[in-house]
């Protein structure tokens, strides 16, 4: 495992949360990251949050409904990955 860890991008909403449970496991199998750099969606949204006072918080359901994103099968991992990837691209303005 340690040796799909080399320079690679963690990217979640809310990374450290993510990253609490992900860090706890490896340490737990005695593994080590590699050179890790973590990409945040959420730390990403508090720019459009703070300029747009209908945006109730920046989690991922309500950011989607806020960009027009297919919201329908919340807290589903594989579902949840897909919006947050079209979140980034709207956030990164490549969309």
């Amino acid at each position: 495992i340690a040796a799909f860890t080399v320079d690679v991008i963690f990217a979640a909403h809310n990374v450290s949360f993510d990253w609490s449970f992900l860090r706890v496991e490896m340490a737990r199998q005695g593994l080590e990251w590699g050179n890790l750099y973590k990409l945040d969606t959420a730390s990403m949204a508090w720019k459009e949050f703070l300029k747009n006072p209908s945006l109730e918080s920046i989690s991922l359901s309500k950011l989607c409904t806020h960009f027009g994103i297919p919201n329908e099968t919340e807290h589903d991992a594989k579902a949840d990955v897909h919006r947050m990837i079209k979140l980034y691209r709207v956030l990164s303005g490549f969309v």
